[in-house]
């Protein structure tokens, strides 16, 4: 299956929109790829906000993509364990992990 990598817009988009994607079900929208290559490269995060939320205008209109199913990323421990988290990358740190 697939997983981001990284918290960024791109992670999300190229796996899924861009000619021969990872869900490999054929969508290709050229306007789409220019567009993904585009906002890749912006360095103004006004600028590149706005490409995304123009990717996400055309991407709802073709709906190449339905989701099914989404999981979710759980860590338990017990009461005297703290500083459990997962970081923006979904990762388990144990560097901020204590126990009392």
């Amino acid at each position: 299956g697939w997983f981001p990598d990284y918290s960024d817009p791109d992670n999300y988009l190229s796996p899924f929109f861009r000619d021969g994607n990872f869900v490999n079900n054929g969508y290709s929208n050229q306007q789409i790829n220019d567009l993904i290559v585009k906002q890749a490269g912006q360095i103004d995060a006004t600028e590149r906000e706005n490409t995304l939320k123009e990717i996400q205008k055309l991407e709802t209109e073709d709906l190449s993509t339905i989701p099914l199913l989404q999981g979710a990323q759980v860590a338990v421990t017990g009461t005297n364990v703290k500083g459990v988290t997962l970081d923006a990358s979904f990762r388990f740190r144990y560097a901020s992990v204590t126990k009392s």
